[in-house]
Parts: structure tokens; sequence; C-alpha cells
């Protein structure tokens, strides 16, 4: 039996990238989140205020 590997692009989208930021919020990974954010421009992908709020929110939470 012959496993076949297919390769697949995921288009990255801004919905994706604030899910993503929240996860890393929740699960205290606040570094993550931030460079996500930082490299969403290079993605393509224009950060909407939802977006700047979950990231100050990782941030916050990695003060505390």
């Amino acid at each position: 039996m012959q496993l076949e590997i297919t390769h697949h692009l995921l288009e990255v989208d801004v919905i994706g990238t604030n899910s993503s930021i929240t996860a890393s919020e929740k699960g205290e990974g606040w570094e993550k989140a931030l460079l996500l954010f930082l490299k969403m421009t290079h993605m393509y992908v224009t950060p909407i205020a939802v977006t700047c709020n979950a990231a100050n929110s990782a941030c916050e939470k990695g003060v505390q």
C-alpha cells in the first residue's frame, strides 16, 4: 500500500488570523499572538479592529 501525500495551499485570511491570535491569547502565548499580528502585513492580511483588540488583550494578559 502506497501512501500519497498531497500538498494543499492554505489561504490566509483575517478571520483565521484573528482566531489564531485569540487562541494564542487563551493559551497564554502572548508572544506568539504578537508575532502573528506583526507578520500579518507580510502575509498580505490587513488587521481590523478585532485583530488589534485580540493582540492587545493577549499582551495585557502577558503582563499580568
